[in-house]
């Protein structure tokens, strides 16, 4: 655009010069017609005619660049008023949007409002509401086109602690979290087929735990709305389980993949290729370089049990046949042996060719003792159990299993379900075990079994495979262990199993329950064995333990702030036995928080009380004589050094040495000499009185501690007999001794105040005695 302007401005200008050089020559020919002269008059006129043009050209070209410039800027105000056209239009229609919703969202409120009313109208219908209102899950009204309840039941308004009033009006969505994907299954399932069932959500209760739900829904039309009727039944327990199985699960499993065993493979001379180091270590105390290229006699293993291994890898390589989970007999390297189970295959080359064996055995040693325990096991459940191979035969079963069927335990072994079930019911069976192998999990279900005298029950059956790794190391299910519980009282019961279920997580003996006053409602037998009380005298009337307002004061109190109170107690038998207990006392509340029952957790623990005091006997008495030792003895000095300071009582110590002690050990033995001991010990102890103490504190050393010795003829006389007790005569296997002894005294506080000085006071003067040979006598 600017190039053809200024094509047009540099016409302009050309034009206008031609112009004025036109004007200036018909100007010169006019003069020179006139007779003026043509050199004087032209140059007058030129200057003037150029100046003249030079001004002309210089204004158009002012104008033309003005006029440029004002084409540009009306064209920017033209797209400027189309954009802002635009704009407006825009703006226009969104303005009219608003207001079509505006109208919608009022009409879809007054729809609301209608069925609400329509809804509260309906509650007042009393055939309605007790339909409603009874049914123990929560149930809601729901208007699909607005996704808003509409209506509550009583279960739901307990579940989420609000009432009807709080609850209408609220989206689906805020009271439910729904699973993956569940929400638009929920709608499309009800548009399409009217109805949907068990679609998992959350739901959280007033006090905000969650809860695991399934959402059932139907759709219904009412009063001219289309709705959804749907109930939420909880699985929380369920869900609970189920998390707990799936992490003990997974804990097995790992405890399986860790399980260690013995891997080699040998060459067709049955000499080590390789094995891995638990199976050098163990069997021959080497690492593995050390057994490569040897056989099992070079390595110190006999030539018989070597010959036997060698032959049997022989006919492996040449049958080409493998050894799967064969019981041997397996010899470690410290003289040990332990049952394994081998499996050995033929190593093939690329041509298919034995080239030697790999071999793997098992230690199922612990396994032929827990087979043992596991009957034991099975017999100790109250619940049917049974163990079945691949074949859905029967290895083992319970008692429990048996009764149900009036058979021996013994019988069943190598039967099959046609044998022990009516034609269906064993059909089920063996389908469910094929199931469980199959699916290589945990099977549960529940199952009506007919067991014999027309006996019938209910059970809750679980199933198990049992796995191991095959010769390709893939897991296989080899059979099935399977449990059967009778849950046909189980609706009856569920009362009673919470009513229990504090107690049974206790890790303890005796289990009592009763109701909020204390008075009995159950007790199992090993309450009865410790106490001595049966249900039938105690039922209905007050727990002795809690009947006494003195004594079980603080248990009240503890269960008044629905705490758990615990103590140890000395409580009597029914026989009158004192017998020492540690319990435990809960509270268990009801679904609404109330108190339903006290359940309360004993264990007997008097033995252990026994052995508690018989520990702090032996740390404190001599082990030969039972005298205090110097431990205790130490303790009762420093508390009458105490006590004389306070009160000015005065006592004395008396340090023993028994004279030639060491000849009776050498001539008569050390039998002898503990006899010699013992006896010296005993008739010190009773020439004393009962507020003294005699403790040995060494070989053939002494110490008594005589207390508020009033004059020193009462130290002497005690001096006398605790010296007359050690020279009585002693008889040693018919040989009579005289023992004599060395003794020194301190007295406090005459000769010292301090424990270690009154002790090294008394010692000096028996010292003193000894090098004076004054045997028999006493020394200060």
């Amino acid at each position: 655009m600017q190039h053809g302007t200024g094509k047009r401005i540099a016409f302009i200008c050309a034009a206008v010069l031609l112009i004025a050089i036109t004007a200036s020559l018909g100007a010169a020919l006019f003069l020179r017609l006139a007779g003026i002269p043509e050199s004087g008059a032209l140059f007058a006129l030129l200057p003037p005619l150029a100046g003249g043009c030079a001004a002309t050209l210089c204004g158009i070209a002012a104008w033309l660049q003005m006029r440029a410039a004002w084409t540009k800027q009306l064209r920017e105000h033209a797209r400027t008023a189309a954009q802002l056209s635009s704009l407006e239009e825009n703006h226009h229609q969104l303005r009219r949007r608003l207001a079509e919703a505006e109208r919608e969202r009022a009409h879809l409120r007054k729809q609301a409002d209608s069925a609400l009313s329509d809804i509260a109208s309906r509650r007042g219908e009393a055939k309605f509401q007790a339909t409603f209102h009874a049914t123990p899950d929560p149930i809601m009204v729901v208007n699909l086109h607005t996704g808003l309840v509409l209506d509550v039941n009583e279960s739901l308004q307990r579940l989420l602690a609000r009432d009807w009033g709080q609850l209408l009006g609220e989206s689906l969505d805020s009271l439910l979290e729904w699973g993956n994907g569940a929400r638009n299954r929920f709608e499309l399932m009800l548009e399409r087929e009217g109805s949907v069932s068990n679609l998992p959500a959350v739901m959280h209760d007033g006090g905000g735990t969650p809860h695991h739900v399934l959402i059932s829904a139907r759709h219904v039309q009412l009063e001219g709305f289309s709705c959804a009727i749907a109930i939420a039944r909880d699985i929380s327990d369920h869900h609970r389980l189920q998390e707990q199985l799936a992490e003990k699960t997974s804990l097995l499993e790992n405890v399986l993949a860790h399980i260690p065993y013995h891997v080699f493979w040998k060459d067709r001379n049955s000499r080590y290729l390789g094995a891995n180091e638990l199976y050098a270590r163990n069997l021959f105390n080497a690492s593995v370089n050390d057994i490569l290229g040897l056989t099992d006699t070079d390595l110190g293993m006999s030539a018989v049990l070597g010959g036997a291994i060698l032959r049997e890898e022989q006919e492996v390589l040449d049958t080409g046949r493998p050894v799967i989970n064969a019981e041997r007999t397996i010899p470690l390297h410290d003289g040990r042996t332990v049952i394994g189970l081998v499996s050995k295959v033929p190593l093939l080359d690329a041509n298919g060719q034995p080239q030697g064996v790999l071999g793997i055995s098992a230690d199922i040693t612990n396994l032929r003792a827990y087979e043992r325990q596991l009957h034991a096991l099975l017999d100790g459940l109250p619940d049917m159990a049974w163990i079945k191979d691949a074949g859905s035969v029967y290895l083992a079963v319970n008692q429990a299993f048996a009764d149900f069927l009036h058979r021996d335990p013994l019988d069943v072994p190598g039967r099959t379900d046609e044998d022990l079930w009516p034609g269906e019911l064993a059909a089920n069976q063996r389908q469910s075990d094929a199931d469980a192998m199959t699916r290589l999990a945990d099977l549960r279900y529940d199952q009506w079994l007919a067991g014999a005298g027309g006996v019938s029950i209910w059970a809750d059956i679980i199933k198990r495979p049992i796995m191991e790794k095959d010769a390709s190391g893939n897991t296989v299910a080899v059979g099935t262990v399977g449990i059967a519980r009778d849950i046909s009282q189980r609706r009856a019961q569920e009362s009673r199993i919470r009513m229990l279920s504090e107690a049974l997580e206790q890790s303890s003996v005796a289990v009592v329950v009763t109701d909020p006053a204390g008075n009995t409602v159950h007790l199992n037998p090993r309450y009865e064995e410790i106490t001595g009380f049966t249900l039938h005298e105690l039922q209905g009337r007050p727990l002795p333990l809690l009947a006494d307002p003195e004594s079980s004061a603080p248990v009240w109190e503890a269960l008044h702030k629905g705490e758990r109170w615990r103590q140890e107690i000395k409580s009597p038998r029914k026989d009158g036995d004192d017998r020492w207990l540690s319990v435990s006392v809960a509270p268990v509340v009801d679904n609404d928080g109330h108190p339903a029952n006290i359940v309360l957790v004993l264990e007997d623990i008097t033995e252990q009380k026994r052995s508690e005091e018989h520990i702090r006997h032996l740390a404190m008495h001599d082990g030969l004589t039972g005298l205090p030792n110097r431990r205790l003895f130490m303790d009762r000095l420093r508390r009458s050094v105490a006590m004389s300071k306070r009160n000015g009582v005065r006592f004395a110590v008396l340090f023993i040495d028994l004279n030639d002690f060491k000849e009776i050990n050498d001539t008569l033995g050390h039998e002898a000499g503990d006899h010699v001991l013992r006896t010296v010990a005993e008739r010190l102890r009773q020439s004393l009185r009962e507020v003294d103490t005699c403790a040995r504190i060494g070989g053939d050393e002494f110490i008594v501690l005589l207390h508020d010795i009033r004059s020193n003829e009462d130290l002497a006389h005690a001096s006398e007999r605790v010296s007359a007790a050690i020279s009585t005569p002693i008889n040693l296997n018919g040989t009579v001794r005289v023992v004599s002894g060395s003794i020194g005294i301190a007295v406090c506080p005459d000769d010292a105040t301090d424990v270690d000085q009154i002790i090294s006071h008394a010692d000096h003067a028996m010292y003193r005695c000894k090098r004076n040979r004054r045997y028999d006598s006493a020394s200060r």
